[in-house]
């Protein structure tokens, strides 16, 4: 050993020696544990590896086991909860069920401070889509918006210019009738085209009452008066009749099957809807083993009183068994910053959803459409009240019953909530 290096020993041994007299204890460097996070994500939904790489090159200590989960069969991650093999995972609001199991946990405690600085960039009713009971369970991972699609195919064919993306009513009307060849022979493409291929028995007509200002409910979230009566709910519900009865752009359902077994979802397929709505993450077939024959492009809802949507959110959860929760938050607030993280679906950060990477992914036309799309997404409530499906229930059939007989709206619907008026009350 040399003579200076002993002298250090025998300096540090003395320092050593006089802290230990004075009641001092040497205290050393914490020694940081490494941390694995088990992420699980469902196959062809999302493609993290490469966010996820990058997440564990600026945080050395943390390591992600990846996880993935087929992309149809619940049962996997069900039965991968309950064995405490998962940490966080991506996934429909459907995990939320997992709640009542105890095999997630409610997140308003443990987030720390810092996301108040970001919770305002998500989309209005993002965060609240994933409340049960007035607990946080997820964060939002992917929103997903009820969309118009036009055919662009047939509207290169005939010579039409796309409309813009601030069209209005007025203009869905006009575009559906320029469109509307139900007689195969004067059509432009190889079979029948139809106007604007909308279903009474589902969920469009709730997008035009909401549209026009009007609910079926004072408070979808918190609902305590049906009012299916107001004047707002009953032009919209006319106004969605007339596009049946009195403009003759919606083709009836029977005529379209006898061309089309599987009715309008086939028949967009194929491209013979000139106009029709459907979720954001299936653009040209990504969500079926479909994709779509024809061109085509994206509008957000025609304006009306409202600027509104409809939509649905996927959510980043954590589980019971996860022992770093606070690893866990810091890789689900990283992921959020990234339009990768949400696949098909719509970043949830208004932010990301109009970064110009993310533009240059999607293609203009479409950039230029979700910048225009609504603030203010009205999303169903996960876990719906039975009486609140009883009032959704029986206006979905009423609307129906209005367009088949071609009925005045107000009079059914007063009818109606005379009937429900004390539904929620009970």
């Amino acid at each position: 050993m040399s003579r200076t290096l002993r002298r250090y020993v025998l300096v540090l041994g003395l320092v050593a020696s006089l802290l230990s007299a004075a009641g001092c204890d040497v205290i050393l460097p914490a020694r940081i544990e490494p941390i694995t996070l088990r992420f699980a994500y469902r196959e062809g939904v999302v493609a993290p590896d490469q966010l996820l790489d990058l997440f564990e090159q600026r945080n050395p200590g943390i390591t992600i086991e990846r996880v993935e989960l087929p992309r149809f069969n619940n049962g996997t991650l069900a039965t991968r909860l309950r064995a405490g093999e998962i940490d966080v995972f991506q996934d429909s609001r459907d995990a939320l069920g997992y709640a009542r199991q105890g095999l997630i946990i409610p997140l308003q405690d443990p987030l720390p401070q810092e996301w108040e600085e970001i919770r305002d960039d998500f989309y209005p009713g993002s965060w609240e889509a994933l409340e049960v009971e007035g607990q946080q369970w997820g964060i939002p991972a992917g929103l997903d918006l009820y969309v118009f699609y036009i055919n662009m195919t047939a509207m290169d064919a005939l010579g039409l210019e796309m409309p813009p993306t601030d069209w209005r009513l007025v203009d869905l009307v006009l575009f559906a009738d320029q469109l509307n060849f139900p007689d195969r022979s004067a059509s432009p493409t190889s079979g029948p085209l139809f106007g604007f291929c909308t279903d009474p028995d589902g969920f469009d007509p709730l997008i035009f009452i909401y549209m026009h200002g009007g609910g079926i409910v004072d408070d979808i979230n918190n609902p305590t008066e049906v009012t299916v009566d107001d004047p707002l709910v009953i032009e919209a519900v006319q106004w969605y009749s007339d596009l049946v009865n009195r403009y003759d752009v919606v083709p009836d359902i029977t005529q379209v099957r006898r061309f089309y077994s599987r009715g309008f979802a086939e028949a967009a397929v194929v491209g013979a809807c000139g106009i029709w709505m459907g979720w954001f993450s299936n653009r040209g077939g990504l969500d079926t083993p479909y994709k779509w024959t024809s061109d085509w492009a994206i509008l957000p809802p025609p304006q009306d009183a409202e600027a509104a949507a409809m939509g649905e959110v996927d959510a980043y959860y954590v589980t019971s068994a996860c022992e770093e929760q606070a690893a866990a938050l810091e890789l689900i607030r990283f992921l959020s910053g990234y339009w990768e993280a949400s696949g098909q679906k719509l970043p949830p950060r208004i932010s990301v959803a109009n970064d110009e990477d993310y533009a240059d992914a999607l293609g203009y036309e479409i950039a230029e459409a979700v910048s225009a799309f609504p603030r203010q997404i009205i999303i169903v409530p996960a876990v719906l009240d039975p009486t609140l499906e009883q009032v959704g229930g029986a206006l979905i059939t009423t609307i129906n019953r209005i367009v088949e007989q071609d009925l005045d709206a107000e009079s059914e619907l007063m009818e109606l909530q005379d009937q429900l008026r004390y539904t929620l009350q009970e």
